[in-house]
């Protein structure tokens, strides 16, 4: 719930969710003229993730919540188990999927909405 001073303060399961492909994303925070968006993505094991793509306007932050993501970052990839953290700058080019055999969380953060700065294509939330 959004409340008359601007604080947002949300339950569990409160935000937009949209489910594909065995990913669900949910917009924890992010509003068009925002300082940054939050968002929550869960990736069921052996479900491909995002394409890679780049982001032109916008940095990206992950921490891994639960599971183990796979990371690809330029040209680096690496795991990320819960607790690792990965930054990705703007316009390197990336993609992030459960590489586990349980389901997958994450939290991302982004400088601004992550969908208004995305070059690709696939969901955004």
């Amino acid at each position: 719930m959004e409340l008359d001073d601007g604080s947002v303060m949300l339950t569990p399961g409160e935000g937009k969710t949209v489910s594909f492909s065995g990913n669900r994303v949910r917009s924890i925070r992010g509003q068009p003229d925002g300082a940054y968006s939050v968002v929550e993505w869960v990736s069921e094991p052996g479900i491909r993730g995002t394409p890679r793509h780049i982001h032109m306007v916008t940095d990206e932050a992950f921490y891994v919540l639960e599971g183990t993501f796979g990371f690809r970052a330029g040209e680096r990839t690496f795991e990320g188990a819960a607790g690792a953290f990965v930054f990705v700058p703007r316009g390197l080019e990336h993609a992030y999927w459960n590489e586990g055999t349980t389901p997958a969380r994450c939290s991302l953060r982004s400088p601004r909405p992550a969908s208004s700065a995305t070059s690709g294509s696939w969901p955004t939330a």
